[in-house]
């Protein structure tokens, strides 16, 4: 019977004492304390590596701004653009959090990368992240004037609550062809269809009571979540090629393995990897296997390449 990886299980010990001390004390879930934790497990993250050009720039619409960090790797160059839209349950993370992941993709790939600094639940819910991303995408031409990209070739990439953003994306964008899709173990069904909520519920870091909390803040003005969630979406034979990378301790990893399935039977091309011993934020979790980290961030880089 498959277990969680050596590396992991010191960490997960520790985190769920921690989570069943706060169930015993009674203390109720915040985004502040959501968004802490997460900072937490960014402390796990290996040293950023350097790249060629970071710059800090934004898409100014007539109500808001949306901060987005490109990174390009070979300025010199022409490249391939790779938009990245991160995790963190539609309610936690950032373009910071996450810098030293776009830092490798970007290094990894030899893509240009943009990431998406969109507005968070709950203060922010349903749909204002996703058009934030959408927006950020609709503006690239005007964000990447000067650098030497082909605008012609966008690949989307997320993890977790990200991954939905990419594949909503993906789907409903009628102007713009993507060359393809990389999505992290992602999250792809705001219903809780799937077996995996029920067979990994607890003990595995991101569990499905949590995951509950994080989609009621995100749709706490209201919405049809089966008709929001990836995994239900008709018509697929548009979107582009998909690559899966899930972990096999994860409340979400059945409906990645069921949305490759359905790829795959709309006849698009999907590659499906999952971590037989991996549990949900692994990428996150660099210190603890830094091999593994190596060996995904390659995955992602050849999958690419085919494009």
């Amino acid at each position: 019977m498959n277990k969680v990886a050596n590396e992991y299980q010191e960490f997960l010990d520790k985190a769920n004492a921690f989570i069943e001390k706060q169930k015993i004390a009674g203390i109720e879930p915040t985004p502040e304390l959501a968004r802490a934790g997460l900072d937490a497990i960014a402390q796990l993250s290996l040293p950023k590596v350097e790249i060629n050009t970071i710059i800090n720039a934004s898409v100014t619409l007539s109500d808001r701004k949306i901060p987005v960090r490109i990174y390009d790797p070979e300025p010199e160059q022409e490249k391939s653009i790779l938009v990245f839209m991160h995790g963190g349950g539609h309610m936690c993370g950032s373009i910071d959090l996450y810098d030293g992941i776009t830092r490798r993709l970007a290094n990894t790939t030899r893509h240009l990368v943009v990431s998406i600094g969109y507005r968070l639940a709950p203060e922010f819910p349903y749909p204002c992240g996703l058009d934030d991303c959408q927006q950020v995408i609709d503006h690239l031409e005007m964000l990447l004037n000067g650098f030497q990209v082909d605008l012609g070739s966008i690949s989307l990439v997320g993890d977790s609550a990200g991954g939905a953003l990419a594949t909503t994306i993906a789907w409903q964008d009628q102007t713009h062809t993507f060359s393809s899709l990389i999505l992290i173990y992602p999250s792809l069904d705001y219903t809780f269809s799937t077996p995996s909520y029920k067979t990994l519920a607890t003990g595995y870091l991101l569990e499905t009571e949590k995951i509950h909390w994080y989609f009621d803040q995100y749709f706490k003005e209201g919405a049809d979540r089966k008709k929001a969630s990836p995994l239900f979406f008709p018509d697929l034979d548009h979107m582009p090629g998909t690559l899966i990378l899930a972990a096999a301790f994860d409340p979400l990893v059945d409906e990645g393995k069921c949305f490759h399935q359905k790829l795959l039977a709309a006849g698009v091309e999907s590659e499906y990897h999952e971590g037989t011993d991996l549990i949900h934020c692994f990428l996150n979790l660099e210190t603890l296997n830094p091999d593994l980290i190596d060996q995904t961030y390659k995955t992602i880089s050849d999958f690419l390449k085919k494009k």
